[in-house]
């Protein structure tokens, strides 16, 4: 028998559950927001420089720091220095934050093919589906005991 989505919703709480994703304020819009935020992740890397290191010196080991794709970032500052060294804290891209953002971004546009589930029950057979009012006080032990009904008599 075919279940609406609706039905599916109401049967799951997700109707409900929704609710209280709103009145949290995480809505569409907020949501939209948050992903265009990641779009543009940076991070902070902290390294550790010669003091009296040369321009290109202190270049070379940004970017050993920060992985040879990565160029010197505009905003290098200086968290701590000795006589010796200094400690710069530097703003890089966060690839791994933004690869996941532009995934979810095109999943939800719907950019991918669409995926086809299909779940059956133990060894490819129906699920079983039975209603909890239906089941004695002994079942529902069983259940809460053993996670499924009559799993302790297989």
């Amino acid at each position: 028998m075919p279940v609406t989505a609706e039905e599916l919703n109401r049967a799951c709480g997700t109707t409900e559950f929704m609710g209280y994703l709103q009145k949290e304020g995480i809505t569409a819009p907020f949501l939209a927001k948050e992903l265009k935020r990641e779009l543009h992740a940076k991070e902070t890397k902290i390294i550790k420089v010669k003091r009296n290191a040369q321009a290109d010196e202190v270049v070379r080991q940004i970017t050993e720091s920060v992985g040879a794709k990565q160029k010197a970032a505009s905003k290098v500052r200086i968290i701590h220095e000795t006589t010796k060294e200094q400690v710069i804290a530097i703003d890089v891209v966060n690839w791994s934050v933004r690869q996941t953002a532009r995934m979810d971004a095109n999943k939800l546009r719907g950019d991918y093919a669409p995926q086809k589930y299909e779940h059956t029950g133990k060894d490819g057979r129906p699920i079983e589906v039975k209603s909890v009012k239906d089941l004695s006080d002994d079942e529902l032990a069983d259940i809460a005991t053993n996670g499924s009904a009559g799993a302790s008599q297989a």
